[in-house]
């Protein structure tokens, strides 16, 4: 781990900090309790704060963006709870996802762009993915830029995840090439999708399997036996690098090629997010009693990915 992450800031003003997300105008978002959202500015200072409107008794621990420009929305929701919550720019509420993901347990939703037309993917309990993760429930998590493919792994449930699966336009699943226990997966854009869980060998890893489901790179991690529903690991999407979270409260960077860059360990996480700010790149944590951002050095930074 050759390079020291610089703390920048922390932020304590928040009351029950969660899972984070980057704002299209470069902001951190942070759900703060299951009904309002904060607003940090990249300077780590609390400009915004906002009630979420929706049904009671409704709950959201997961936000998504969606779309661009006027027409972007945020999208949040809870893992195994009913419905996805449209929010406009102003968090005022839009009305809930029709479909499946109104009446259905939901599992993971994300947005995509696919030559230029915007698309939001759902899963379900009964999205007819299940088979394709050996019992578990089924995440529809990505689609790469250029062509109608998705991933489909599972829900963490306990300690150990299920097997991945790439599957294309046609819905018939395809066997990728590596063989783990997948406990969380994230978009990796053009990279294709990176994965974290156990391997073959029993040993933590974190994966970057290409856009066909070749793996292209992997290294060790740290252990992924959480109990909250944070998303444990995020990709960079201008340099590709990923960056994920242990149950020990150790966050691990990699680059592009998961070669190791930095590890620090600021203590028990409940979210995590990753942001480029100029030529460094920028990792925010949220724990129990604050927001905290950690940067990696601009010479580092500066020569990978892109």
């Amino acid at each position: 781990w050759p390079v020291t992450a610089k703390p920048l800031w922390n932020c304590a003003d928040l009351k029950l900090p969660g899972n984070l997300a980057i704002a299209p105008d470069r902001n951190l978002v942070v759900l703060d309790g299951w009904r309002s959202v904060a607003i940090l500015n990249p300077a780590g200072k609390l400009v915004a704060e906002q009630p979420l409107e929706m049904p009671p008794g409704a709950a959201v621990s997961k936000l998504r963006w969606s779309g661009g420009g006027a027409e972007g929305q945020w999208l949040g929701f809870s893992v195994l709870a009913q419905g996805v919550f449209c929010f406009r720019q102003d968090w005022s509420f839009a009305g809930l996802l029709p479909g499946r993901a109104e009446r259905e347990r939901v599992l993971d939703c994300i947005s995509t762009e696919v030559n230029d037309h915007s698309s939001i993917l759902v899963s379900t309990e009964n999205s007819g993915l299940e088979e394709h993760s050996h019992g578990h429930p089924a995440v529809l998590i990505s689609e790469h830029p250029q062509e109608q493919v998705a991933w489909a792994g599972s829900v963490r449930m306990g300690l150990v995840g299920g097997r991945l699966s790439r599957i294309p336009a046609s819905g018939q699943a395809e066997p990728v090439e590596w063989t783990g226990q997948a406990t969380a997966i994230a978009s990796a854009g053009s990279h294709g999708v990176a994965a974290v869980g156990m391997n073959q060998d029993q040993v933590w890893t974190v994966v970057l399997l290409g856009a066909g489901g070749a793996e292209q790179f992997s290294a060790m991690t740290g252990p992924q036996m959480f109990d909250t529903q944070i998303d444990p690991l995020v990709v960079e999407p201008e340099s590709g690098w990923v960056v994920s979270a242990d149950s020990n409260g150790t966050v691990r960077v990699f680059d592009n090629q998961l070669r190791p860059v930095s590890r620090f360990s600021p203590g028990l996480l409940r979210g995590i997010a990753v942001v480029r700010q100029n030529d460094s790149i920028v990792v925010y944590c949220s724990q129990a009693d604050r927001i905290s951002a950690w940067q990696i050095s601009a010479d580092v930074a500066s020569g990978v990915g892109g």
